[in-house]
């Protein structure tokens, strides 16, 4: 897959791929959170990392990326992932590797 940017644009790389359990098919419409913003994939989802377009925005290393959840007031669901896949919702989070950190948050109340 190509991927073509219709203006100057910033694109940053994230240490996850689908050697981790991100679903390769999100490479064509598939988004993750920046700083509570949707971004896009820029091409194809390989083994180890994934591009991300994120516009004009100035972004640093080490800046959190949201593939699953929420972030200010955007979140990105398993369900919508799931439909965008056209699989179960169970198998998204059976595919994420056991090498990929988990953090657990625990609901205000």
């Amino acid at each position: 897959m190509k991927y073509r940017t219709e203006r100057e644009t910033v694109l940053v790389v994230i240490n996850m791929g689908f050697a981790d359990g991100l679903p390769r098919a999100l490479s064509k419409e598939g988004q993750v959170l920046i700083r509570g913003k949707r971004c896009r994939f820029a091409g194809s989802i390989n083994m180890n990392n994934a591009i991300i377009d994120v516009g004009n925005e100035d972004i640093s290393v080490g800046e959190e990326v949201v593939i699953m959840g929420r972030q200010g007031q955007e979140v990105i669901t398993n369900d919508e992932i799931a439909n965008k896949l056209q699989t179960s919702t169970a198998e998204l989070p059976v595919r994420i590797s056991e090498t990929v950190p988990r953090v657990y948050v625990e609901k205000a109340t």
